[in-house]
């Protein structure tokens, strides 16, 4: 399932989630890539949660709605929603206090990002 290897709501908040908003550590494997650094690490609350933003990305243009409604850092398509109740949670890197990162209890957007060649989901994370 897209986005459940890194923003999966089985993984630890902490040591894994926070680790990664320190060093850029993967949740799942703890390793790191090259030059990691730090970044935002969030996941969904529980896996309908996770599945619902799934859904309402990959279904717009069945209900009428463009098929993206935003673009990535990267340029890449993406849908971004809301839920009211609450997508997920997350830590943001500190830069005061790189060892102490901020958490964030209720995350209530999310985004859905689309691979350019396939158009197919590629990731998706709760997100502020």
């Amino acid at each position: 399932m897209i986005g459940s290897d890194k923003h999966g709501p089985d993984i630890p908040l902490d040591p894994n989630l926070k680790q990664r908003s320190i060093d850029g550590s993967h949740p799942r494997t703890g390793r790191r890539r090259g030059r990691a650094r730090a970044e935002t690490s969030s996941q969904f609350k529980d896996w309908e949660t996770q599945r619902n933003a799934i859904n309402e990305a990959n279904t717009r243009e069945a209900r009428g709605l463009p098929k993206y409604n935003a673009r990535d850092g990267r340029g890449n398509n993406a849908v971004k929603g809301s839920t009211p109740y609450g997508s997920g949670r997350g830590y943001t890197p500190n830069r005061r206090n790189p060892e102490s990162p901020k958490y964030n209890e209720q995350l209530d957007n999310w985004i859905i990002r689309y691979d350019p060649e396939t158009g197919k989901p590629f990731t998706g994370y709760p997100e502020k």
